[in-house]
């Protein structure tokens, strides 16, 4: 990326902050941010309160750099705030009380930077042996483990993993949804952490999914084998074979989103807990439970209310359903690369509705 469009990026937001934005200013924040998502993380924790608290010392250094750079941006300004004195009568107040406004706003920016950058210099637990990686809303990133082991994590998706997997296991922990090519090495188990059950296998490759507002745990067996235990009934064992999908949740009501399931009611004592074992079935070669890496969306039966959750993640927008019996419209589809509003768009030809998106934030109505 050009030096120049991480500079525009920047002064925007710090525009937007002082309020001083205009309104074309604003539409062209929202497009760069679309061009480049990795700054759509940051727009959103500068514009959000944050609580983070540092030594005086870090502290005056943030001031020190963060004076530094506004006095680098207002500089070429000062000429021309002189000559307006010269040649107009309107007060240099004004101008002065804009550009603090402004220098109020790029400070902000700069602060948040380092608040960020000293977050994601901390290890988990404070023990350098790990490691964290964190993919923002609208993106998606691709790595390589210590063992050779490929991963893909899609947006709103987080994994912590030992930087050298030299224990007897290799053991990652995951929030979110990830696809994993697992090296293979039957000396050394590949053990998947989540908050809903564990997955552990030897060398293959999956899907997993698991976002804890929505509740539902899912694996996606692509091809060798995985066993599936859950937390609270360690006892409790699942064997997946190629093209079969697991999937976990709370709620008597996620049984019933599709037919022809294959349905068994765990033990546990809440009697809630439902485990759902699927076929996968592959359209054209092409398997929905991985279409995410090629940026397109597929539902089957699913409410709008678990949809508008996948649009959050993957158009980093906030949004909400102001009626509930819309909430519940079901839809299925596959939306191959498309735009927002072209995808609200095609949902309305099903079922209608009503919605906003203003700066962001999706209403539907």
């Amino acid at each position: 990326m050009k030096k120049e469009i991480e500079n525009k990026i920047l002064n925007l937001i710090a525009l937007k902050i002082a309020k001083e934005a205009s309104p074309q200013q604003l539409e062209q924040l929202e497009q760069l941010l679309t061009q480049y998502p990795q700054f759509r993380f940051l727009h959103d924790e500068v514009l959000k309160p944050n609580d983070v608290s540092v030594s005086s010392d870090r502290l005056r250094a943030m001031q020190a750099y963060s004076t530094h750079y506004v006095n680098k941006i207002l500089l070429g300004r000062e000429n021309a705030t002189v000559n307006k004195k010269n040649n107009s009568s309107k007060p240099i107040y004004a101008d002065f009380k804009k550009f603090t406004a402004i220098a109020a706003g790029i400070i902000g920016v700069v602060f948040i930077m380092y608040f960020l950058f000293m977050k994601k210099s901390v290890k988990p637990s404070d023990n350098p042996a790990f490691n964290t990686l964190i993919t923002p809303k609208a993106s998606k990133t691709k790595t390589t483990l210590p063992d050779g082991t490929s991963v893909v994590l899609n947006a709103d998706s987080k994994i912590i993993f030992n930087n050298d997997f030299s224990g007897a296991t290799r053991e990652i922990t995951l929030s979110g949804e990830a696809y994993f090519d697992v090296a293979h090495n039957p000396q050394k188990p590949f053990i998947i952490h989540t908050d809903k059950a564990d997955i552990r296998v030897l060398g293959t490759v999956f899907n997993v999914k698991y976002y804890a507002e929505d509740g539902i745990f899912e694996t996606s067996l692509i091809k060798g084998k995985v066993e599936v235990s859950l937390n609270d009934q360690s006892h409790k064992k699942i064997i997946l074979r190629p093209l079969q999908k697991i999937s976990l949740a709370d709620k008597e009501e996620f049984i019933n989103k599709e037919e022809g399931l294959t349905k068994t009611k765990s033990e546990d004592q809440a009697g809630r807990l439902m485990i759902n074992i699927t076929d996968i079935e592959v359209k054209n070669k092409k398997i929905p439970e991985t279409s995410w890496m090629n940026d397109r969306l597929v539902f089957s039966n699913t409410p709008l209310s678990e949809i508008v959750k996948e649009l959050e993640r993957q158009y980093n927008i906030k949004a909400s359903i102001e009626n509930d019996s819309v909430s519940d419209y079901r839809y299925t589809g596959e939306y191959d690369k498309l735009k927002l509003q072209e995808i609200l768009q095609i949902l309305q030809l099903s079922k209608s509705f009503n919605y906003t998106f203003q700066q962001n934030k999706l209403t539907i109505k």
